[in-house]
Order: C-alpha cells, then sequence, then structure tokens
C-alpha cells in the first residue's frame, strides 16, 4: 500500500481536498480522528487552545493500524500526518493573509493564528515532511477552487512532477510584517 502524507498548516485546504479525494473514490483517513481512536498520548497548550500530540508514539500507532489495510493507496490528511510512515507528503501551502483570514473565520484567537501564519512563512511544515519523507512535494491552494487542488495534489503523487518540487513557494516576504 502507497501511503501519502496530506498535510500543511491548519487552514491550507486538507479538509476540503480530501473530502474531494473521498468523492473520487480515494482512501483518506483523518490524522486527528486516529490520534484519538488510536489513543495517542496527548496533552492540552492552553496559550493556544490546542492538542500537543507525541509524534512518536503517533507514528508507532498509526503504522500498526495501517499494517491491515489494503487499499492501493491511502492519503492520511492532517497537519501532522507527515509525522507517519509515510513513501510521499504533498504539503498544501497557502499565502500568509489568506491563511490569516481563513482561520480568522474559524473563530481562532489571535494567538494561534499567527502561530500558524508565522509557521507557514519558516516551511515549518515543509521542512518537517522533507526530514522524514523521500518525496515530498507543495502545493500551493491560495485561491484555487478545491477541484483544482485536488487535480494538483494528484498530478504531484501520480506523475511526481519537480515543478510540484519544494522550493519554488516562499513566504519570506512576509516576515517583517508578521514577526
Amino acid at each position: 500500500m502507497r501511503v501519502v502524507a496530506l498535510t500543511g498548516t491548519p487552514g491550507t485546504g486538507k479538509s476540503g481536498i480530501s473530502a474531494e479525494l473521498e468523492k473520487r473514490g480515494y482512501a483518506v483517513l483523518e490524522i486527528a480522528a486516529l490520534i484519538d481512536s488510536l489513543h495517542v498520548r496527548t496533552s492540552f497548550n492552553p496559550e493556544y487552545s490546542s492538542r500537543e500530540v507525541d509524534t512518536d508514539e503517533l507514528r508507532t500507532k498509526v503504522d500498526g493500524h495501517l499494517s491491515s489495510m489494503k487499499p492501493a493507496m491511502l492519503f492520511l490528511s492532517g497537519h501532522l500526518s507527515h509525522f507517519a510512515t509515510c513513501g510521499t507528503a504533498v504539503v498544501l501551502r497557502c499565502e500568509p493573509h489568506t491563511l490569516h483570514e481563513r482561520l480568522r473565520r474559524r473563530g481562532w484567537n489571535e494567538a494561534k493564528i499567527l502561530e500558524n501564519v508565522r509557521a507557514e512563512i519558516l516551511d515549518v511544515i515543509l521542512v518537517e515532511a522533507s526530514e522524514r519523507i523521500k518525496d515530498v512535494f507543495e502545493v500551493d491552494t491560495t485561491g484555487r477552487e478545491v477541484t483544482s487542488a485536488t487535480d494538483i495534489v494528484l498530478d504531484a503523487v501520480g506523475k511526481m512532477p519537480d515543478s510540484l518540487r519544494p522550493g519554488r513557494i516562499n513566504w519570506t516576504g512576509e516576515i517583517e510584517e508578521w514577526f
């Protein structure tokens, strides 16, 4: 089975693309649901109103869970999915102002929004994925419809084009505004 991490900073489009992938007949598992159902160790961070996850335990438990599954390809979706054992990762990216607005509409507090916008500017998830996974691709979802972004994700995992390899998306020009 080929396991693909569909990852990225919260707000970059993972849920919408995951739903579209399922609609097209692909197997998708949400990493957050696996964290809960597999009882992966977590702790609560009150500053950001978020859970922190033991990523080593996540990898061990998810890998064990996936060992009995049979689809030819499985998308693991979520901003921690790249911590599981995957042969490919597609990191969804989003322009910082657009990302800020998406997270604001979710009702997130400003500290949590700022943490995630800064993580996007600094390529945190892209770097984490690149340290763990051989084939990594990045897809800019800014201004794209879900169907179009999903087509690009499928191109990444199917054709593995060099044009989607890391390095072409760069938000560092935004550093002064957000830091």
